[in-house]
């Protein structure tokens, strides 16, 4: 939070600002994460896929059972994560204005010089109008890739259950 005891408007926008790009970080670590462990997940399953069709083959109907409920719930589990985590990775910002001075494509087709005077000629109300919508468009970037985090946690979940499944199925054989 700004330090003075009733921030300007500015402050705080620029704080609301600052507070959103840290949460998008977090959340692309976060989806970074859930990626990495779903694939070394995925690799321990390629490497023991001769036990599951071990598994398939036995002759006891509940291991069959669970060796299939395993590998469907860890097959659903990854193609979830990873889809989530994908998609939550890549940022689609929606810029409300036609023209977005804190939105490096908005600035990347002018030169330097029209940077500056144009930064020069704007008002403080439109300065905080820009931030604003800067905020605003971040909010949501944040908000959909958290969903988007949530739905990778249920995957997650999803082979944790599926792996403690092959387990428990490796157990009864």
């Amino acid at each position: 939070m700004p330090k003075e005891a009733n921030p300007t408007a500015w402050e705080f926008a620029k704080y609301a600002l600052q507070r959103n790009d840290e949460a998008i970080r977090f959340s692309e670590t976060k989806a970074a994460l859930l990626l990495t462990l779903t694939g070394l997940l995925l690799g321990i399953m390629a490497d023991k896929i001769t036990l599951f069709k071990n598994l398939l083959l036995s002759p006891s109907c509940a291991t069959k059972i669970l060796a299939t409920s395993s590998m469907m719930a860890i097959s659903v589990g990854i193609i979830l994560v990873a889809i989530a985590s994908l998609v939550a990775v890549f940022p689609r910002l929606r810029v409300a204005k036609d023209t977005s001075y804190l939105y490096f494509e908005h600035l990347a087709g002018l030169s330097e010089q029209d940077t500056a005077s144009q930064f020069a000629a704007l008002d403080s109300n439109t300065k905080l109008q820009h931030i604003l919508s800067q905020v605003h468009a971040t909010s949501a970037i944040a908000t959909r890739k958290f969903r988007l985090i949530r739905f990778a946690l249920v995957g997650t979940v999803l082979v944790l259950i599926g792996s403690i499944l092959a387990i428990l199925a490796l157990f009864i054989n």
